[in-house]
């Protein structure tokens, strides 16, 4: 059945390409800022990752920065532009913006679908930013960010994957050839890296993987909204005693009911979750251990001082 989809994905590879050459060829214009912003996204429709490398940037660079993020807000019911504060509800600014700023109190964090209105008025109301985290802007091709990370995970590289809606990329591969850096994530212990260097042969190339912590052996009923449940599902059975998991789809809106029916499949087990999922679980009566989930890059020493020596070239 899925071949069936195949002449869908040369129809929407040939618009996707169209639209890149109108770009290239700067017939379709691109914005760009007296500041450097840093793109990080992907090919493919999600899975990735991308909010806890935005995440893993802030740790890097807020000490040397006065930096800001910015999200479309994905899955929000608001529209236009719009900061986010740590009370806000997921509906309103999107799930991921809202999990970084509560993790982040003092990084700026906005909502905005047009990019270009949102850096603009984002400089106006604060003056002092001279760093922009934009999530998800790989394809956002309105704004030409300073630097363009890609994303693509261990499992599935983008160069194993189609156009959607036979496969799940966004756009052709050869798209990755406009990004300054490319990171693979979700890598295992043990990597075998000649087939992704053979593909990626022109970009700078780093490896992240997911770091949980320690589990504590207790008695839990998990579940997740992500792209992919089945990672944080290994990981409680590696590290608790799982009773039971529930997995959703991703961006899930959690409702009353969801929270009913968890309760009851738990019992007398605790709930457990992850931070994204938490921040969408806000008065809806439930308490669920928390798990924060980092990426983390190996030879994180190399990656920073690559992203250093970039920003200083733009400052000069």
């Amino acid at each position: 059945m899925r071949i069936l989809l195949w002449p869908f994905s040369l129809i929407y590879g040939a618009i996707m390409r169209l639209r890149n050459l109108l770009y290239d060829r700067e017939i379709l214009k691109s914005t760009d800022f007296d500041i450097p912003i840093i793109a990080v996204g992907n090919l493919s429709l999600g899975g990735t990752g991308k909010t806890p490398h935005i995440e893993m940037l802030i740790r890097m660079l807020s000490s040397d920065y006065h930096l800001a993020v910015l999200s479309r807000g994905y899955g929000r019911k608001t529209h236009g532009f719009r900061w986010v504060d740590v009370g806000d509800q997921g509906v309103d600014v999107g799930d991921e913006p809202l999990q970084i700023k509560q993790n982040f109190k003092d990084v700026p964090v906005a909502v905005c679908e047009n990019r270009v209105e949102g850096v603009i008025q984002m400089l106006s109301d604060d003056p002092k930013i001279n760093l922009i985290l934009m999530d998800d802007g790989f394809q956002h091709r309105a704004i030409d960010p300073y630097l363009k990370i890609l994303l693509t995970t261990y499992d599935k590289p983008f160069f194993k994957d189609h156009i959607v809606p036979f496969g799940t990329l966004r756009e052709a591969r050869s798209g990755h050839l406009r990004a300054n850096a490319v990171i693979v994530t979700k890598c295992p212990e043990k990597i075998e890296t000649g087939e992704i260097e053979n593909h990626i042969k022109t970009r700078p190339l780093f490896y992240s993987s997911i770091q949980y912590p320690e589990g504590e052996k207790k008695t839990v009923f998990g579940f997740s909204a992500l792209a992919d449940n089945s990672i944080f599902e290994n990981y409680l059975k590696e590290n608790y005693d799982l009773m039971g998991f529930e997995g959703f789809p991703d961006h899930y809106k959690f409702s009353k009911e969801d929270v009913k029916s968890l309760k009851a499949k738990a019992g007398s087990a605790g709930l457990i979750c992850t931070a994204k999922d938490a921040v969408k679980l806000k008065d809806l009566e439930i308490e669920p251990q928390v798990v924060y989930i980092e990426h983390r890059i190996q030879k994180e020493e190399e990656f920073k001082n690559w992203i250093i020596k970039k920003l200083s070239e733009f400052e000069s």
